[in-house]
């Protein structure tokens, strides 16, 4: 009976550890905190029921949360933890998932490593049978290579991927899969691909309504209709994704399709439009030039709150020691030399116990005083760079406006003039035509002037040198 309520425990314990695992894995992409609080408790429990296998993918999970918030260098460290124990109890699943960790961890900072450890992860998972695992190590190196630029060899990495989610039938592997596969062939100008590609993301994005890859992908399909000058589609995938970007309050994807939507309307020549859309990126840099500054106002406040906690410190380590004196004076009045010796000599200990923790409370804030200083220059050249840029922004802005005012205006004046003159018989038709025809002439080389100066970051203004 009792070796019966022994199992049913340890049954327990299992699901619940199982239930913290994966909430603490759902968390990881949300809330951080909570994530680590869940994968702690599961750790605590496995622990206690000294569970090899819990044990090691509490700290695989552990490592997850901490790199979906970027912390390295802490998941690694988690995961070669968990490798430590996967190995010891020859669990080649567990390890085959580990080496997939690790390679997405080293993806954007050691190509090599990453590469090595998702070739292990593959060849682990081929014997095991673990496709999935197969199939996202794969997007994982095409992701390695979009990053360098190598789309081609991307795009074959993708296509394995793509098979196997196909053989599985996992329908969110294919979209990213697609998806992924569609972008590189639009940086590779395959248009027509990269269109159909996208396309069939976008029919699975729907399907499984992921609102956060049905933006994406309208992004890149109005930059594909744009760069083949359709422009009523692009400005269909322009508005449905701006939706969806405001629905998610994803301000990136926002300021990213306002960039899109003033490349329209630029293409399309309606330059009003695309002022507008320009003014509100105009603003978007603004705010985020004052968030610097604001950022930068902070940090010095810190730093001076740090160095009047010191100076308190400093005060009320001088008032202890002053009443050490005067107790020590005390003493002296009222008791024996040999007490006093004693006294004096653990005061002395304690002295030096004091300076050494101001010592290193010292150093301490001198190092942090010199990363703050190193951090303060680093945001001064940032605004010095964005107030360049926008400075720039706002003159071409300015001088826009000027000539349109000012050159276009001269040859419309002429036009009505003419129009005018030809009403009251004054001029021949013959004539009449010529000098209109000579005006629409004007006219349209001081727009094509404009648009080639509005690209040429050679031209400091839209007047021709």
């Amino acid at each position: 009976m009792m070796l019966s309520s022994s199992y049913a425990e340890a049954d327990k314990d299992q699901k619940k550890i199982d239930s913290l695992l994966d909430k603490s894995l759902a968390l990881s992409r949300v809330n951080f905190i909570e994530g680590i609080e869940a994968g702690n408790l599961a750790l605590t429990l496995s622990t206690k029921n000294k569970d090899q296998r819990y044990i090691a993918e509490s700290l695989r999970i552990l490592g997850v949360n901490y790199h979906n918030v970027n912390k390295r260098d802490s998941a690694i460290n988690y995961y070669l933890k968990s490798l430590t124990i996967y190995t010891k109890t020859k669990d080649k699943k567990g390890i085959a998932k580990v080496y997939n960790n690790l390679g997405n961890s080293y993806k954007y900072f050691n190509n090599e490593k990453a590469f090595a450890y998702f070739r292990k992860t593959i060849k682990l998972a081929e014997d095991e049978s673990l496709y999935n695992l197969i199939a996202s190590a794969h997007l994982s190196i095409g992701t390695i290579y979009t990053y360098n630029k190598t789309y081609e060899i991307a795009s074959h990495e993708y296509y394995k991927a793509l098979s196997i989610f196909k053989n599985i039938k996992d329908k969110k592997g294919e979209l990213i899969s697609f998806q992924n596969i569609g972008t590189n062939q639009f940086y590779l100008n395959q248009f027509d691909d990269a269109k159909l590609n996208l396309n069939k993301a976008y029919k699975l994005a729907k399907e499984l309504n992921f609102k956060n890859s049905l933006s994406g992908i309208n992004l890149t399909l109005s930059d594909i209709n744009i760069a083949t000058h359709q422009y009523d589609k692009a400005k269909e995938h322009i508005n449905e994704g701006l939706n969806l970007a405001k629905e998610l309050y994803d301000e990136k994807l926002i300021y990213d399709f306002t960039i899109a939507a003033y490349e329209l309307e630029k293409k399309q020549g309606n330059y009003k439009a695309a002022l507008e859309n320009l003014e509100k990126i105009h603003s978007k840099d603004s705010i985020n030039h004052t968030e610097n500054v604001s950022n930068i106002l902070n940090l010095h406040e810190e730093q001076q709150q740090t160095l009047q906690k010191q100076k308190e410190y400093e005060i009320a380590l001088a008032k202890q020691e002053k009443n050490w004196i005067i107790m020590v004076a005390a003493i002296i009045v009222s008791i024996l030399s040999l007490i006093l010796i004693l006294i004096l000599h653990k005061n002395k200990k304690k002295a030096e116990k004091s300076n050494i923790r101001l010592k290193k409370l010292n150093e301490e804030i001198s190092i942090q005083k010199e990363n703050l200083n190193v951090m303060n220059q680093k945001l001064e050249d940032i605004i010095a760079e964005r107030t360049k840029d926008l400075i720039n922004k706002n003159q071409k802005l300015s001088e826009y406006s000027s000539h349109l005012s000012h050159q276009i205006r001269g040859p419309i004046a002429t036009l009505k003039g003419l129009i005018m003159l030809s009403e009251d018989d004054l001029m021949g038709e013959k004539e009449c035509i010529q000098q209109m025809k000579k005006c629409v002439e004007d006219i349209d080389e001081q727009i094509m002037d404009i648009n080639i100066a509005l690209h040429d970051p050679t031209r400091k203004g839209l007047s021709k040198k």
